[in-house]
């Protein structure tokens, strides 16, 4: 099971919509739906060593991913949802710190 840590902005709360909105068109839900039911089927263990950044921000995400290489981590940074479903299957992260309002959606999708 990957620790997953969730975020919004303080001054710019992640609208309503943004957390309500369906899965954009762009084969995202059939990626998440996937990654799902190979970890269900196959019961692979997350790699407790590897953590995921996910954060539209550079900056942000630079300063996490320094962060945690310091701590020992394998960190990969993503910057949008899409790159993030397309991300996961491949490194199956221990950690993952998540950013909320991404360009292209909710960060909560990627945990639905």
């Amino acid at each position: 099971m990957a620790i997953v840590v969730a975020w919004g902005d303080r001054d710019k709360p992640v609208p309503a919509e943004h957390a309500l909105k369906p899965m954009p068109q762009c084969g995202c839900r059939q990626r998440r739906d996937s990654v799902h039911q190979n970890v269900q089927q196959d019961s692979i263990k997350m790699n407790d060593s590897v953590a995921l950044v996910v954060e539209d921000d550079v900056i942000t995400s630079s300063t996490y991913g320094r962060v945690l290489e310091k701590l020992g981590y394998e960190v990969h940074v993503v910057h949008s949802l899409e790159q993030a479903f397309e991300t996961w299957p491949s490194i199956l992260p221990g950690i993952v710190l998540l950013d909320l309002g991404l360009p292209d959606g909710s960060g909560l999708d990627l945990l639905r």
